[in-house]
């Protein structure tokens, strides 16, 4: 298929993450926040994840983190009856983030102990205290380190802050793609509307298409 580039919005996700042309990741003072989030929201098939894709491979954006990870979160629920990450899905993004760090992620193996005795009130105190507990170890071996990680087709806005694993001492960065709008959106966080091309793109692309 055709990819029909949408300048715009590509300089908009560039302007939000590396505030000017040509960043360096030596000059974090020019983030406006140490941490940003922007989230690219429209229906399927309006090219979201091409998008993130195509920002990812510029410049400006590569000489501005120290790593770009990668999650498709879609791919857990396709099939399921769920919309939120469980503890066995979270510890699966922890193992795939840790793989594409090539570091190991042998810590994330763990599962939590559960008593006879224990309730369901009891079962989901412990899965959310192994949670912040997982959030804490992944934060500790990014620390200090500028991270840009892309969150490909969020099915729920809750799951997204279980991956704002930056600290005080770097710039993190969260790229998530969706089809939902975030009711209730963080402080800092920016949002980008992709719709269908415009009449000069469609005609870029009959063009192409036409030979």
């Amino acid at each position: 298929p055709m990819l029909i580039a949408r300048a715009d919005t590509l300089a908009q996700i560039i302007n939000i993450f590396c505030q000017a042309p040509h960043h360096s990741r030596d000059i974090v003072s020019s983030f406006s926040s140490n941490h940003t989030r922007l989230t690219l929201q429209g229906m399927g098939g309006l090219g979201k994840t091409t998008l993130a894709a195509m920002a990812v491979n510029l410049i400006d954006l590569r000489q501005t983190f120290d790593h770009i990870l990668w999650l498709n979160l879609g791919s857990f629920f396709r099939g399921s009856n769920k919309n939120n990450l469980t503890l066995a899905m979270y510890l699966d993004c922890l193992r795939k983030i840790c793989n594409q760090l090539q570091i190991s992620g042998e810590i994330f193996n763990r599962e939590i102990i559960l008593q006879p005795g224990d309730n369901a009130t009891m079962i989901a105190f412990k899965t959310l205290q192994a949670i912040e507990k997982f959030k804490a170890d992944m934060s500790y071996l990014l620390r200090g380190l500028n991270i840009f990680i892309v969150l490909d087709d969020v099915w729920s806005h809750e799951d997204v802050e279980l991956f704002n694993f930056g600290d005080s001492s770097s710039s993190f960065g969260i790229l998530l793609t969706s089809r939902t709008i975030d009711t209730g959106p963080r402080p800092g966080s920016h949002s980008i509307i992709v719709s269908l091309l415009t009449q000069e793109e469609s005609k870029t692309l009959f063009i192409i298409e036409a030979g």
